[in-house]
């Protein structure tokens, strides 16, 4: 994966189940594989469900962080009409 071509990078995530703060291991995987991001521009988003939404958007942010990233935007998705009405905004 050639992430470093884009100037500005969006994650999307979900926990691994209603009751986890946790992120899927290939976010980091992904994230790792794509060498070269640090400084890179980007926002952090998690659909939202369960009670520890708030967990693991802070855990997202930490895992791409750590790779260098600047953040810049972070939200929770709320739905797909949600989610295409936050996309049109990206970058801007």
């Amino acid at each position: 994966m050639k992430l470093p071509a884009y100037e500005y990078i969006a994650v999307v995530a979900q926990p691994l189940s209603v009751f986890s703060g946790k992120i899927p291991d290939v976010v980091s995987k992904a994230l790792s594989a794509g060498s070269s991001l640090s400084g890179k521009k980007s926002a952090a988003f998690i659909k939202k469900s369960g009670l520890f939404s708030n967990r693991a958007l802070s855990n997202l942010m930490k895992i791409m962080e750590k790779e260098g990233m600047f953040i810049n935007w972070s939200e929770f998705l709320l739905n797909a009409p949600h989610a295409e009405a936050l996309g049109k905004h990206i970058g801007a």
